[in-house]
């Protein structure tokens, strides 16, 4: 029992304040409640985003491997959002799924920054960080600032933009915060004598294979363009979580503590590519995943690295229709400083991913650069392809990752999608826009 009758006769505890205590309880667990109930719509909204982005990035650039970080995006332009008033703020809040409550927002941003930090003091192979560089002497609310440094963990540098060299300052920072795999992220050209913050997010992650895989003889890898290409191959033969459809197979290939797993989605008739990758959603995922069982496997995986930088401000203009963030006339970021004209000028991701018989490395930043008055567009052709024959994979136990893929990052405690991305082509080292 949680209080004792005799207990109360002898401090003479009043009737009516033992009423309030218990009220106060009841509040209080279902205030916690709330918000864990809202955590688990927080990430459910960040998945579902996944794969709007995805749909859209594929129309740009359907020939190259790429890598992104849905998370890191969406913790990025967060922080914008928490400035963002009137139009402004309905036109961000919609293709994200933001609440128009910022304490919701808040609370569950620092829940997952929480979680993404909670082995930093061990061998920091897991990093989640928001820097906020900051125009020297430009006035920003103190109130936005807190709420950063309170919620996100953010922290704070002083920069000169009208500095010659200040992109590589920049630059640099996230180099080493990234442990030296995301290089020369700003460019001279992403930022002006007008540009007054750059508010960036990084995610870096590293960990070895649950089951490790050993070396192969080189194999063939099937085209996107019907040519192939030989390609350096691991093996290894073990129980693997295992599902198919009707239009592609799945594999889990666990971190050595499962705390993370990379997702391979594998289609198996490569002529229909394009229409997997269009249909392909959030709930066919947690099918794929919960279906998953435990089979003997042999794998071959192909050894593949290369990075990948994403300009998102035209697919975040045309596609998801935030128009008025990055318009100087009518942007409305009066949470974030009481200056005028003040907007985005661009958002950009540069990811890197290292796959190898030991494990996995990947790593990511995503500024945000807002001014006080520019734009990139991408495009892509199309020409006639050639496919191998479809794969039956069931009958014989082997997965062999020949053909063009899409691969996800996935952290199985939040239940958060962290990276995804296609190869198209293993050897391929660098891709970039």
């Amino acid at each position: 029992m949680l209080f004792n009758k005799g207990l109360f006769n002898v401090i003479k505890i009043p009737k009516n304040f033992i009423a309030f205590l218990f009220l106060f309880i009841f509040i209080t667990d279902n205030k916690i409640w709330a918000k864990e109930k809202y955590f688990d719509t927080f990430v459910d909204n960040t998945n579902r985003f996944t794969f709007d982005l995805y749909r859209n990035l594929d129309q740009y650039d359907i020939w190259n491997n790429f890598v992104y970080s849905p998370v890191s995006i969406y913790i990025a332009i967060s922080m914008a959002y928490l400035g963002a008033q009137g139009n402004t703020q309905n036109e961000i809040s919609k293709p994200f799924n933001f609440p128009l409550n910022y304490t919701d927002l808040n609370t569950s941003f620092s829940k997952l920054m929480n979680e993404f930090s909670e082995n930093k003091k061990e061998e920091k192979n897991y990093l989640s960080l928001n820097t906020l560089f900051l125009q020297e002497g430009f006035y920003f609310l103190p109130s936005f600032l807190d709420t950063i440094k309170s919620y996100y963990s953010g922290v704070f540098k002083e920069v000169d933009y009208t500095k010659k060299y200040i992109y590589k300052e920049i630059s640099n920072l996230i180099y080493e915060q990234t442990k030296k795999q995301i290089k020369d992220i700003i460019k001279d050209n992403d930022i002006n004598s007008y540009t007054r913050l750059i508010i960036a997010n990084t995610l870096y992650f590293k960990a070895n294979w649950k089951y490790k895989f050993n070396k192969a003889k080189e194999d063939l890898f099937y085209l996107i363009d019907g040519r192939t290409v030989k390609v350096k191959m691991m093996y290894q033969k073990n129980n693997f979580r295992y599902s198919e459809n009707d239009k592609v197979v799945f594999l889990e290939l666990p971190s050595v503590d499962e705390q993370i797993s990379m997702y391979i989605i594998l289609p198996k008739d490569m002529s229909k590519i394009e229409k997997i990758e269009k249909e392909l959603n959030k709930e066919e995922l947690v099918s794929l995943i919960r279906s998953a069982k435990k089979r003997k496997l042999s794998v071959y995986l192909p050894y593949f690295r290369f990075e990948k930088t994403l300009y998102l401000e035209d697919i975040l203009r045309s596609k998801m229709e935030i128009r008025e963030a990055f318009s100087y006339s009518s942007a409305n970021f009066k949470g974030i400083t009481s200056e005028k004209y003040f907007h985005m000028l661009n958002v950009k991701q540069k990811g890197v991913i290292n796959v190898n018989e030991e494990g996995i490395e990947v790593a990511c930043s995503t500024p945000v650069i807002m001014n006080i008055g520019s734009t990139l567009i991408s495009a892509y052709a199309s020409w006639p392809v050639v496919f191998p024959a479809p794969l039956e994979l069931s009958k014989d136990n082997i997965f062999k990752v020949d053909r063009p893929f899409i691969f996800i990052i996935y952290h199985n405690k939040v239940g958060c999608i962290l990276f995804v991305g296609k190869v198209l082509n293993p050897t391929k080292i660098t891709t970039k826009n």
